[in-house]
């Protein structure tokens, strides 16, 4: 797209001073040409908004951060019953370690291997 952008703001330099210096005989005999610059102009401006339209598009469409949100979502939960369950446990055997266990294990910050030690707690 920077090419685009790039050639676009090249055409709008060259269009500026040519209606700037339109009484120059230079630029009465190249008139005819920048006529046949316009539609090419145009085509140009046209292709960029639809590229910048395809990219939003595109951008609306893409569910995989979602999943990955929804995935993240159900292990919170898990691990929150899984915490429930073993705090129970403790309150049921009234046992102090088990509990200061639990407050360490509850410390680590790596998800996958917090959970891992909380289903050990459990079983």
């Amino acid at each position: 797209m920077t090419f685009e952008v790039v050639l676009l703001i090249l055409i709008a330099i060259i269009v500026c001073l040519l209606i700037i210096f339109r009484k120059n005989s230079y630029v009465k005999k190249y008139w005819r040409y920048s006529l046949i610059l316009a539609p090419a102009i145009i085509l140009l401006i046209f292709k960029i908004i639809v590229t910048i339209r395809q990219k939003k598009a595109d951008d609306a469409t893409k569910p995989e951060p979602l999943k990955d949100e929804i995935t993240n979502i159900k292990g919170k939960l898990e691990e929150v019953n899984t915490v429930v369950k073993i705090e129970a446990a403790v309150a049921k055997e009234k046992n102090d370690t088990k509990l200061a266990e639990l407050k360490e294990v509850q410390k680590i910050t790596d998800d996958q291997e917090r959970r891992k030690r909380l289903a050990a707690m459990i079983g």
